[in-house]
């Protein structure tokens, strides 16, 4: 190829690469901003809102949360089983029931000579026993 075509070849392959950039990611190259109060959306080069006159940000805020609520729990089962362990929490993902192991690392296990505690919502408790006695960890009352 003389360098004429080689010159002539890029013209081409730059034509079609612009022409297959779509709107969508062209969008990806311009920076929005936004409002933190009222959440309005403007084009780069706007730096207050012009519903409620804040400054704008780059980014839109996070959600937040409305309330913070605490919830009980309580243990339900304990173990030194790393297979309980991963059995149990399958179950309990797939039955819907919040839950936490207190104690679950395998070292704390071994080496201190402790025990996981499986934690259920204080409401999710019954459920969560009458499970364990269908499976057998648990005697049933």
């Amino acid at each position: 190829m003389t360098p004429r075509e080689i010159i002539l070849w890029n013209r081409r392959l730059s034509a079609i690469n612009c022409e297959e950039t779509s709107a969508a990611s062209f969008s990806l190259w311009v920076k929005n901003m936004f409002c933190p109060k009222c959440k309005s959306e403007y084009r780069e080069g706007f730096y207050k809102c012009s519903d409620c006159g804040a400054d704008l940000v780059a980014e839109q805020p996070p959600e937040l949360m409305e309330e913070v609520s605490y919830v009980d729990f309580v243990e339900v089962f304990s173990t030194y089983q790393q297979s309980d362990i991963a059995f149990l929490k399958s179950v309990m993902d797939e039955e819907g029931i919040t839950y936490f192991f207190q104690g679950e690392s395998s070292i704390m296990m071994i080496a201190a000579g402790s025990y996981a505690r499986l934690l259920v919502k204080a409401d999710e408790a019954s459920r969560a026993k009458e499970i364990l006695q269908d499976l057998g960890f648990i005697e049933k009352a």
